[in-house]
């Protein structure tokens, strides 16, 4: 009976070791700061929310901008980029509206 309980021990572990597969991968790394100052999508001034792309996590102004910038991160991350360098938040023309959203 004693056999009978090591062995079934014994296949489970080896049968958890093998599936599991991540034992011996390399923890994912933590998304790197972009650093931007204004948000991607609206110009408007960086917030609480963000959005992590290929490694780097960009501000935001609002969450709903997560879901515009999801569909063309290059053209976003692009004009936040140039925007950046000008170091001025975006022309009330310029900037995002959503609806119901008047702080845009």
């Amino acid at each position: 009976m004693k056999k009978n309980y090591f062995f079934s021990a014994g296949v489970i572990l080896i049968t958890l070791f093998l599936c599991s597969g991540s034992i011996f991968a390399a923890p994912e790394a933590a998304p790197v700061q972009a650093g931007n100052k204004f948000c991607p999508v609206s110009g408007d001034k960086v917030g609480k929310d963000f959005v992590v792309h290929e490694g780097k996590r960009y501000g935001l102004c609002c969450a709903m901008c997560a879901k515009e910038f999801k569909k063309n991160p290059k053209k976003f991350i692009a004009k936040m980029e140039a925007q950046e360098k000008s170091g001025k938040p975006a022309s009330p023309g310029m900037m995002m509206k959503h609806a119901g959203d008047e702080h845009h």
